[in-house]
């Protein structure tokens, strides 16, 4: 529940301020270009704004999204089912995604305590065939450069029963500033119903962006 609760806080704190920062109406994960060209000068940097959504079957397959400097090319998913407190990266399942370059105006100037990278690409990986109401560790990154996210945890849906989650409306933020406030309604969301499984977000995630 640690795991969770810290990726649920990050996600949805980095959604919020990177869509105050793209200036645009539509996700970055839902616009790319076929451009995609290492720069070898360029840090490897850290992996940012990792997501986990749904895709398919929610009780067998995840979705990930995450970004890295332009010197990451490769879209590496690591998975391993969580039997103790600290994963073993070595018996994980190894998967290979996609990386574009974000059509978003991500050459502008990143705003002052956010870690939006100036240049960067966009990396997506699917999971699937998964096992049904298990709990598993993740990493992505790029392996070949040994740049990983910290781990942290998932679990796929259960096929019966009931379960609760956490539905939230217009956060729609208007400054960089409002971000922060939103992310915070999050949090303490999270901290008051720390059972949740997931949270839905019914739109207007900014005012104008």
């Amino acid at each position: 529940m640690k795991y969770l609760k810290k990726t649920l806080c990050a996600v949805l704190s980095m959604g919020i301020i990177f869509s105050l920062i793209i200036g645009t109406g539509i996700p970055a994960s839902a616009q790319t270009s076929d451009s995609v060209v290492v720069d070898p000068t360029a840090p490897a940097g850290t992996v940012t704004k990792v997501m986990v959504t749904f895709n398919g079957d929610s009780t067998t397959a995840k979705g990930f999204t995450w970004y890295t400097s332009r010197k990451s090319i490769s879209s590496d998913l690591q998975i391993v089912e969580k039997t103790t407190n600290t994963p073993d990266f070595t018996k994980a399942v190894k998967l290979t995604g996609k990386c574009a370059v974000p059509s978003n105006k991500t050459d502008a100037a990143a705003p002052t305590g956010t870690t939006t990278s100036k240049l960067e690409f966009l990396h997506k990986a699917e999971a699937t065939g998964l096992k049904v109401n298990t709990t598993y560790f993740y990493r992505v990154g790029d392996a070949s450069l040994g740049l990983w996210s910290a781990p942290s945890t998932f679990q796929t849906a259960s096929s019966s029963g009931a379960f609760t989650f956490i539905d939230l409306a217009d956060p729609q933020a208007k400054a960089y500033d409002e971000g922060l406030l939103a992310a915070d309604t999050f949090k303490k969301a999270l901290d008051t119903v720390p059972n949740s499984k997931f949270i839905q977000v019914n739109g207007d995630l900014v005012d104008n962006g």
